[in-house]
């Protein structure tokens, strides 16, 4: 798996809830191409979200975006339609981290920093435990 074909794996149509679009649409960025093994969002009016996919050849794909409270600060509530939200999600796979294996994202993870704001290490280091196990629905 590489960047590219995520892009290609997108098999996603944004559904609102009751309150608009969050960014949770990121967890369901591939529909059944990939499976959820880690989440993690920030418990706050604002901070970060991020979410690791594992695919059938045993890659894992991480992606991290940023909310807010509102619609004046946060896009995806913001957004005035699905392509909107679509856009959102795509720009957040083009950012993605793309690992062969567990390990390798587990040790990214573990030693790596930020280097792009488009990317949140912070975030993507909420997805472990701190025995080194994903973290399923964590939050902080």
């Amino acid at each position: 798996m590489n960047k590219a074909a995520l892009l290609e794996a997108m098999d996603y149509q944004p559904e609102p809830s009751e309150w608009g679009y969050s960014v949770e649409e990121l967890r369901r960025a591939f529909g059944g191409n990939a499976s959820v093994i880690a989440e993690y969002r920030e418990v706050d009016y604002s901070g970060v979200y991020a979410v690791a996919h594992k695919w059938p050849d045993g890659s894992v794909s991480i992606l991290t975006d940023y909310f807010g409270s509102c619609c004046g600060c946060c896009a995806y509530q913001a957004a005035s339609g699905s392509g909107d939200v679509r856009s959102l999600v795509e720009a957040s796979v083009r950012n993605a981290r793309v690992f062969t294996s567990e390990d390798e994202a587990k040790t990214f993870i573990r030693t790596g920093t930020d280097d792009a704001f488009e990317f949140s290490h912070r975030a993507a280091a909420s997805l472990l435990t701190p025995d080194g196990r994903w973290s399923l629905g964590g939050e902080s």
